[in-house]
């Protein structure tokens, strides 16, 4: 879709703002329609969460259990933790 030698500058510019909104508004269909697809994954609810032990216990025939060091580690690992560097934000 050319335009002819005697179309005039505003004609022009309308001409290229018709072909831009045309353009914009499909583009802007495909990524309404793309996040609109997008599947979102979920995150586990926090009832899921308290059951997930007891189901492991029952698919596996045992229920977890932490060793003696457990809290004293997960101390350690708390104390020791350094602050977040956010100066490269």
């Amino acid at each position: 879709m050319c335009p002819g030698p005697d179309l005039q500058v505003g004609e022009l510019i309308a001409e290229i703002d018709t072909i831009y909104s045309r353009f914009m508004a499909k583009d802007a269909m495909r990524v309404s329609d793309a996040v609109r697809q997008a599947e979102v994954p979920r995150g586990r609810l926090l009832s899921e969460s308290i059951d997930l032990p007891e189901t492991h216990a029952k698919e596996f025939g045992y229920e977890p259990t932490m060793d003696a060091d457990f809290a004293a580690d997960l101390r350690e690992i708390i104390n020791s933790r350094k602050p977040r560097g956010v100066s490269a934000f």
